[in-house]
């Protein structure tokens, strides 16, 4: 069975995404409300916790298989847990059940006050791979 994804950080980057579980293709936009994202502590990465009065925008990956999901699981780390989400895409409208990674709520005191983008990634985080 083959699973979608919502992505909004680092993994938004095609190059990640192929490097961690070997993905090709382009995301879809799409936007996660009732969660934020925000910088974790002295990483170049975002979390999202949910906040009623927020949103996130990012991609949904389409069909990764178990095995990708698996290696996608390893990357993320024990700080994550992947989650089921309702999504809405910017193009469609349509609402999609998902998954997406969320901060776990022990690593809560492991975020910043500060918002994370992917053109801040790419500004200060030019040299980022795989192995940060």
């Amino acid at each position: 069975m083959n699973t979608d994804l919502f992505v909004y950080g680092t993994l938004l980057e095609p190059r990640l995404i192929l490097a961690v579980c070997g993905y090709v293709g382009r995301g879809a936009p799409a936007t996660l409300t009732g969660f934020r994202r925000q910088r974790v502590l002295n990483a170049a990465y975002p979390a999202i916790v949910e906040d009623a009065r927020a949103s996130v925008e990012g991609v949904v990956y389409q069909a990764l298989s178990r095995q990708q999901l698996h290696r996608l699981d390893e990357y993320e780390g024990e700080m994550y847990a992947r989650c089921p989400v309702a999504v809405t895409g910017l193009r469609d409208g349509v609402v999609r059940q998902v998954y997406t990674y969320v901060l776990r709520p022990r690593f809560v005191n492991r975020l910043s006050d500060e918002p994370w983008s992917l053109d801040w990634f790419h500004l200060h985080h030019a040299d980022y791979s795989i192995d940060d």
